[in-house]
């Protein structure tokens, strides 16, 4: 798979979710109980709870890279090599 087919196929998932997400926020709060649309989607409730949980994992995974980052700097390497030149 060439990066073109494999950015098109991510170009198109991601469409789709964000679609779907958009139809689950912003339509079925108007759609009649009991109506079968509403059966296509999970409570509303995890329309906040599945993002929020994703930002977290994101957060914590950025603080974890950034983390393991600042351990390998080893700060006192940088005054040394200062000093030999």
């Amino acid at each position: 798979m060439d990066d073109r087919s494999a950015g098109l196929a991510i170009f198109v998932c991601a469409t789709a979710l964000f679609a779907y997400y958009t139809v689950w926020v912003l339509v079925t709060p108007f759609v009649e109980p009991g109506h079968v649309v509403l059966s296509w989607f999970p409570d509303r409730v995890y329309a906040i709870l599945i993002p929020a949980y994703a930002g977290a994992c994101l957060v914590a995974l950025v603080l974890a890279l950034l983390g393991g980052v600042m351990l390998r700097a080893r700060p006192g390497r940088a005054s040394n090599e200062k000093k030999t030149r």
